[in-house]
């Protein structure tokens, strides 16, 4: 029996990127940076690969997609996706206040600062254990934007989060967890749920400055559809219609043209809202005193920017369906006009056939009268010779005799001769 050569990868994509344990209290990490297309490929794996030797950590394949191993006492996650790459770095034990001090030091983890890619998403996790006391209103004042922060209780509340999804001084965004459930797996998936909500929010937003962008040029083509369209009715003649139909051909390749520069960060950008949807409905959420949650806080900022990408890509289609009418408008009047010029073309080559047929006729009857002269004459020459060899003929009677009979003669053999042709004619134009 063979297997399909694609059995072990599919087997292991249902393994793939899995949760981590993590018990609290902890500090951690998260990068996600954007493949650099000016670095080579693989630049992120041979980077790992080489911390690995550094800390003396067999590296791992170089086909694996996730990979999770301890350099020195800092845990270290990485996971390869299809835009970019994660970097979860993190350490067990308290560390004081909540994010004090620069997280990659407190994370023992300088490396940080020379990871290929274009840094997209930083976030710094502060995890209290359950002998930590709930933080404070001015602890969370100290850490967060009191106008931006939202909380939430996660599953039956034994963990509590706060954020306000606002980069800090160092660039980064912070999540203040307190968990009291002591199951370090629990902790771990559910810590894993809210990085990679503000990786995928931030992904999706991605597609917002494409629409931005994309705007004023929809609404020039707009505008010069608008014109053509105003034109339709005052067009006088073929030249003009054709022109006005390239015209259309152009708005019809601009319109392309910005369809394909924005279709795939669109879709990029709805199957990443959608992962943070499906994110936020697995974290169960629970209000925590007045204060927004996640998800509340997500549906009033990112699902209006998510709103503005569809609206543009349905303008991108109202559009070229709109240039696609009325180009198609405009060919079946082209059509109409070329119909109408072969039609009179046919009239006229009608008429044409029907003089020709006149003067052919009349060309027959001079035919069969100068043929009938000629063979008359010749009749007239014999009638002579007979007369000078003795024999009693009269020539003025026999020429006489001999015009209508030759005369009749002619015409119907020319009318025979030109029936045949046009029998053959006909049986050489049927089916």
């Amino acid at each position: 029996m063979r297997s399909h050569p694609q059995r072990d990868r599919l087997a292991r994509e249902l393994h793939a990127r899995p949760f981590i344990a993590l018990d609290a209290p902890v500090r951690l990490l998260h990068l996600a940076l954007l493949r650099d297309e000016h670095e080579p490929d693989g630049a992120e794996h041979a980077r790992l690969a080489e911390l690995c030797r550094e800390h003396g950590v067999d590296a791992p394949a170089a086909d694996v997609i996730h990979f999770t191993t301890t350099l020195g006492d800092t845990g270290l996650k990485w996971e390869r996706h299809a835009e970019f790459t994660t970097w979860t770095v993190w350490r067990h034990g308290s560390a004081g206040e909540p994010f004090a001090g620069r997280a990659g030091d407190e994370l023992r983890a300088p490396w940080l600062d020379s990871l290929p890619g274009q840094l997209l998403v930083a976030v710094r996790a502060a995890v209290l254990g359950a002998a930590d006391p709930t933080p404070s209103p001015a602890t969370l004042a100290a850490c967060f934007d009191p106008l931006s922060v939202c909380a939430a209780g996660l599953g039956d509340g034994d963990t509590q989060v706060w954020t306000d999804f606002h980069p800090d001084a160092d660039g980064m965004t912070r999540l203040l967890l307190h968990d009291r459930s002591g199951n370090a797996r629990q902790l771990g998936r559910r810590l894993q749920r809210l990085l990679e909500i503000e990786t995928y929010r931030t992904m999706a937003l991605l597609g917002l400055p494409v629409a931005q962008a994309a705007a004023p040029r929809i609404a020039a083509v707009e505008s010069r559809l608008a014109k053509v369209t105003e034109r339709l009715e005052i067009l006088e003649d073929l030249d003009a219609e054709q022109a006005t139909l390239a015209n259309l051909m152009k708005l019809s390749a601009e319109s392309e043209e910005i369809a394909s520069d924005t279709a795939y960060r669109f879709s990029a950008s709805r199957a990443y809202f959608d992962i943070v949807h499906e994110r936020l409905q697995r974290l169960a959420e629970s209000r925590l005193g007045d204060l927004p949650t996640i998800g509340g806080f997500m549906d009033r900022r990112l699902s209006p920017a998510m709103r503005t990408c569809e609206a543009t890509r349905a303008r991108q289609d109202t559009l070229s369906g709109r240039i696609a009418r009325t180009a198609e408008l405009l060919r079946t009047r082209v059509e109409l006009a070329i119909e109408s010029q072969n039609r009179d073309l046919l009239l006229s080559m009608e008429r044409r056939a029907r003089l020709q047929l006149r003067l052919q006729q009349t060309v027959e009857g001079l035919s069969v009268a100068a043929i009938t002269y000629y063979v008359v004459g010749l009749v007239s020459y014999l009638g002579k010779g007979a007369a000078a060899a003795g024999i009693a003929v009269n020539e003025t009677v026999l020429t006489g005799l001999a015009v209508p009979v030759v005369a009749l003669l002619i015409w119907s053999g020319v009318r025979r001769f030109r029936r045949r042709i046009e029998s053959e004619d006909d049986r050489g134009q049927d089916p």
